[in-house]
């Protein structure tokens, strides 16, 4: 097992998702990076102890690697606010990663610029040596299980997800989309395109459609993706095979995974039924872990149903 130290802003949000996280062991809220000793939330809070609020996170190297657990914090926090995060400002809610080693200074330090790099503009997250970790009082421990309305009212308004995804609305939106299309590819096109850009955190969203015994590529929304997948194979083999939804939290633990982008984390495989026979699947990948729940899997299989009966 390993622990590391990451202030992310608001210690309620950025707790949920990386505790989800496949391969993390346990995740602490506490204040870190100043030098007043047993600070109290209100302290940290107003700005007056030089302390971050941040997370011990203990993880499985076996399962999660260091670096991927600082992909997934990067991807979960806005690293270009020099001031805070979202809603919450002030030093207590900047970013910071706290090394122990030279090994996590120089991964940080790496992740930090392929960002830069990516983004071609700068990123303001402190690497810092861990000096104490005081953990923040009971009331903030796991805030997001015992409070659950009152933190998603927090995660919605503090801007750091969008509202979760209505379904209904989109699902009308397809209706208006596809009536009197009858071509299926023109159909299918305009569906990848309108899952891709109203779902958050997606890195691929698009369909396989069946031949025989392989999926070959249709229309999609993302990077270039494997053309060929034989039924049975890979998470949209498996969904064919199985004439089943598939939701995979971490595709790296999923047995026969084809990575066609590295960046993806977590899949949803809905599989397309039309006259009781499988013509395909829509496939949607997302570049965090455990992406998918059963909110969406319920509103994409009704999404392919509408489009199906176009």
């Amino acid at each position: 097992m390993m622990d590391v130290y990451l202030a992310g802003g608001c210690f309620w949000c950025i707790n949920m998702t990386i505790k989800e996280t496949p391969g993390v062991k346990d995740v602490v809220v506490g204040y870190s990076g100043g030098d007043e000793e047993n600070p109290k939330y209100e302290d940290v809070k107003s700005q007056k102890t030089g302390h971050r609020e941040t997370i011990k996170v203990t993880f499985d190297e076996n399962i999660i690697s260091y670096p991927d657990l600082l992909d997934v914090f990067l991807l979960n926090v806005d690293p270009f606010d020099e001031f805070g995060q979202f809603i919450d400002r002030g030093h207590s809610y900047t970013l910071a990663i706290y090394y122990k080693n030279e090994y996590e200074k120089n991964i940080a330090s790496m992740k930090i610029a392929e960002l830069e790099n990516f983004f071609n503009k700068k990123a303001y997250i402190s690497i810092e040596p861990f000096k104490s970790f005081y953990i923040a009082e009971e009331y903030h421990q796991d805030f997001y299980k015992k409070h659950k309305e009152e933190f998603e009212k927090e995660l919605i308004e503090s801007g750091r997800i969008k509202k979760m995804t209505d379904y209904k609305l989109l699902n009308n939106e397809l209706k208006e989309i596809i009536r009197d299309v009858e071509c299926d590819i023109s159909n299918f096109a305009n569906a990848s395109s309108l899952i891709f850009n109203t779902l958050d955190n997606l890195n691929w969203a698009g369909f396989y459609l069946l031949d025989n015994d392989y999926l070959y590529l249709g229309p999609f929304q993302g990077k270039v993706a494997c053309t060929k997948i034989k039924v049975g194979s890979g998470v949209c083999g498996t969904s064919v095979f199985m004439k089943k939804t598939l939701v995979v939290p971490n595709v790296l633990e999923f047995k026969g995974h084809i990575a066609c982008d590295s960046n993806s984390k977590s899949e949803i495989v809905i599989p397309m039924i039309k006259d009781d026979k499988i013509i395909g699947v829509l496939d949607i990948d997302s570049p965090i872990f455990n992406r998918f729940s059963e909110e969406d899997k319920i509103g994409l299989e009704e999404f392919v149903k509408i489009l199906l009966n176009a």
